[in-house]
């Protein structure tokens, strides 16, 4: 499993964290209910399960980016 990024107009698809976990896998991801960080789950090492969160990208002059994750 792994998470996937994608703009809001439905280009730009691709891998969130290429290369972080090989095999990927991470997993159960939402935003928190502000939206500036991205929670996920991640097993890295074999039944060893822990969260991770990722901060929302801003863009030019503090303008969040139009990203999503699934």
């Amino acid at each position: 499993m792994s998470l996937w990024e994608v703009a809001l107009d439905g280009t730009r698809l691709h891998p969130l964290l290429p290369g972080w976990s090989d095999p990927p896998a991470e997993f159960s991801g939402n935003w928190t209910p502000d939206g500036k960080y991205f929670v996920f789950q991640s097993e890295r090492v074999a039944n060893e399960r822990t969260l991770w969160a990722i901060r929302e990208k801003s863009g030019f002059l503090g303008t969040r980016s139009q990203s999503q994750c699934s």
